[in-house]
């Protein structure tokens, strides 16, 4: 049985694939799957919703890649992955509205949001932070990356 994360993940896939730089498509796969899967780890710690945040995580920059365009991205990609989530018909428009707010407000470190929107922002800046060879960030988003390594005894 095919589970509904799956079922999301068939459909990242199909669209990344229709990227034509490679290169981009790459760093695609390397940057959504990485902050879904710190997203999943963020939220058991945090006792959130773990499936809902795996797919915030996988669907939070898929605008930004599959259209190449980081303008405005998080709010166009509320609307992408409400898309996506719509057409497989799986989820309640409560789950959808859930994902939809964590991508819109993702871009915003330096404001609190929900507590299931925190989760993706942590999981967003914290992969960069592993990926980009433990740079410095800015204050904000360094104060969020301390937050997550205190978080797990890091």
């Amino acid at each position: 049985m095919m589970t509904r994360i799956n079922k999301v993940r068939e459909k990242v896939n199909s669209l990344l694939l229709s990227m034509s730089d490679e290169e981009e498509r790459r760093a695609a796969y390397i940057h959504l799957y990485g902050v879904s899967q710190i997203s999943a780890m963020i939220a058991m710690k945090r006792s959130e919703n773990i499936e809902l945040a795996i797919l915030s995580g996988m669907l939070h920059d898929l605008y930004a890649y599959i259209m190449m365009d980081r303008i405005d991205h998080a709010h166009k990609g509320a609307i992408t992955a409400g898309k996506v989530l719509r057409e497989l018909n799986l989820f309640t428009e409560t789950e959808i509205k859930s994902i939809e707010d964590a991508v819109y407000n993702h871009s915003d470190k330096n404001r609190i949001d929900t507590p299931f929107d925190e989760i993706l922002k942590d999981a967003d800046i914290f992969q960069h932070y592993l990926c980009n060879s433990f740079n410095t960030f800015s204050k904000f988003k360094q104060m969020r990356i301390n937050k997550v390594k205190k978080e797990f005894s890091l």
